[in-house]
């Protein structure tokens, strides 16, 4: 029984401190002690291991959606006013799907996603005749 308290000391490094177990029943009370205190510490290190890391993986998530946001800008010229309400849009209804820009635009609120899909796919729509039609009439109108 020395040897198993030994042991058990050294591997859940509690230590060799002033106070030790004499009997064999204070060395069993002692090991028992030391495991389920090792089982709590490794439990507790480990619940939060796993939330910093699912904290890290959402906002990483996010990160690449306002990514991809900026590269939509860039590569469509969005204005300034569109663009940040789709970032808040973004922030606000965060989620963990995959990013593509299809999967991007169906987060967003039908009106924003409207407006993005008309901008990024208005070389498109140039050529079509109804929206050639309509072009003419919001000019008329304005």
């Amino acid at each position: 029984m020395s040897a198993m308290y030994y042991v058990t000391t050294t591997v859940v490094t509690v230590g060799y401190g002033d106070l030790h177990a004499n009997t064999t029943l204070e060395r069993i009370v002692t090991i028992l002690i030391m495991f389920v205190g090792a089982f709590v510490y490794s439990y507790i290190v480990g619940s939060l291991s796993s939330i910093i890391l699912s904290m890290d993986a959402s906002a990483r998530a996010l990160d690449h959606k306002l990514n991809t946001l900026i590269e939509i800008k860039q590569k469509y010229m969005l204005d300034t006013i569109l663009f940040n309400k789709i970032k808040r849009a973004l922030k606000y209804g965060h989620t963990r799907q995959e990013d593509d820009t299809t999967q991007f635009l169906n987060e967003l609120p039908s009106t924003l996603r409207t407006k993005l899909s008309v901008i990024m796919h208005k070389e498109l729509l140039k050529d079509i005749e109804f929206f050639k039609v309509r072009r003419v009439l919001a000019e008329l109108i304005v």
